[in-house]
């Protein structure tokens, strides 16, 4: 399992220049912009995102997958490699988050936020493993190329609900009695709803990846 671990790492090395040049970009706003900071926490995991989902089309391309199982190794092994793979990219992208802060906090001799520094990242985290979860069971399914196409049209169909309901409330009093209401909630208990969502989730997915690979015929 490790062997497809350092597999989809060796895979990302035909474009590390481009991941590298953004991550040096990412890092220099993060130390020299007080906006960057902040976005720093919400940059690095996006992109640990499409470096997992970027391993799908070189696996795709290269037909890796009737490859491997001709190798002494179940489907199982596989997709567990798979998430650990796209977990392990967020985790370190949080320990690099906290770093960078932890630096910049001392190089400007501030005070230390533990909600800024610990909390902040979690928040961004959270709702990209929520996105992986739903990600990782529609490749599976449909491939790279198609399951980056649904993903696409089902972001559009989300955008475009949220714009209708929107149009819809017509009184702007309800609009901020339901905004001030869902945000006192989100505040209060929101961290710990994400985190247990994305929990739920990645559960969730893990299975239905599982099922999918399971019964894919390459």
């Amino acid at each position: 399992m490790i062997g497809l671990i350092i597999k989809d790492v060796l895979n990302l090395n035909s474009n590390k220049r481009i991941f590298i040049s953004l991550l040096i970009m990412f890092i220099f706003l993060g130390f020299f912009d007080q906006q960057g900071a902040s976005l720093l926490s919400i940059y690095l995991p996006i992109l640990c995102l499409m470096l997992a989902i970027s391993t799908f089309s070189y696996d795709e391309y290269s037909k890796w997958d009737r490859y491997v199982l001709a190798l002494p190794l179940d489907r199982k092994s596989i997709v567990v490699a798979r998430y650990l793979f796209s977990m392990s990219l967020l985790v370190l992208s949080y320990i690099l988050i906290i770093v960078l802060k932890l630096t910049r906090i001392l190089l400007n001799k501030s005070n230390i936020d533990l909600y800024t520094i610990l909390f902040e990242p979690l928040i961004t985290i959270f709702i990209i493993v929520i996105f992986l979860a739903i990600i990782l069971p529609i490749i599976y399914k449909f491939g790279a190329e198609k399951g980056r196409m649904i993903m696409i049209l089902v972001s559009v169909i989300i955008g475009s609900g949220g714009f209708i309901v929107n149009s819809l409330i017509d009184d702007p009093n309800k609009i901020i009695d339901i905004t001030s209401g869902s945000m006192l909630f989100l505040q209060t208990y929101g961290f710990y709803i994400l985190a247990i969502v994305s929990v739920i989730f990645f559960f969730v997915s893990y299975r239905l990846s599982l099922m999918f690979y399971a019964h894919k015929e390459l």
